[in-house]
């Protein structure tokens, strides 16, 4: 991928055909219809994966009232998607580079706002124009999005190649999951669905095997639930 620093220099000298030549980058947005299931450890996790492989990865935090990417990455942010407001037809990649937060040289993300009210102001459109325009720069972008089916959420989904929904093993979170997908089919998000299973432990009383029947998806992956993952988000 290219380098994403915010160097209006350096991007003026990059080779333009190298720029031509570069496949789009690809669009992961994480969600779930439930608070508190672990979306933000698993989008966190994923895009700092991409990034451990070689990839170059922006984190986008679609959580826009109540964001914690940046907390839980333990970074400070100067600016946020709060400053691209009113740019929805104009924001360059400059620009955009100027918002993100730069955690490594293949990593960064685009925190969310400080204010809760600031959310109203963060149209689709915007959202739609931020993801297009990282694509041009970053092999991957997460998106981290709110527990809800906002209009900023669906916007996301629909620039996504992917959509990994998280569930954990509890009938509140399984029959809203299962609203949320069916809505999802009825708001004709084409991305294709991937289930993760947190905190997926058969001592619960619901076995993983049985989700595929409730939910009519099989889980991709499952993960045990584990101390280890509070103990390091407080550290």
């Amino acid at each position: 991928g290219a380098n994403f620093r915010a160097d209006p220099d350096q991007a003026v000298a990059e080779d333009a055909a190298a720029q031509a030549a570069r496949e789009p980058g690809k669009v992961i947005t994480v969600w779930s219809p439930k608070g508190g299931v672990g979306k933000t450890t698993a989008a966190v996790n994923l895009a700092l994966t991409l990034s451990e492989r070689g990839k170059t990865a922006c984190l986008v935090d679609l959580d826009l009232a109540f964001g914690d990417v940046a907390i839980t990455m333990q970074l400070f942010p100067t600016y946020s998607i709060e400053h691209a407001i009113g740019r929805d037809e104009k924001l360059t990649v400059e620009e955009l580079q100027g918002l993100l937060t730069v955690h490594s040289d293949t990593m960064a993300i685009l925190a969310a706002p400080t204010h809760p009210e600031v959310r109203e102001r963060i149209s689709a459109a915007l959202i739609a124009k931020v993801l297009e325009t990282l694509k041009e720069t970053f092999d991957y972008i997460v998106v981290d999005t709110a527990p809800t089916l906002d209009d900023q959420g669906v916007s996301a989904m629909d620039a996504s190649e992917s959509v990994v929904v998280v569930a954990t093993l509890d009938v509140p979170t399984l029959k809203n999951v299962k609203i949320g997908m069916e809505a999802l089919d009825e708001l004709e998000v084409t991305a294709k669905r991937y289930l993760l299973l947190n905190r997926a432990d058969d001592e619960v009383g619901i076995n993983a095997d049985r989700i595929e029947g409730i939910l009519g998806t099989r889980p991709v992956a499952r993960i045990s639930t584990s101390i280890d993952i509070a103990v390091a988000t407080n550290a």
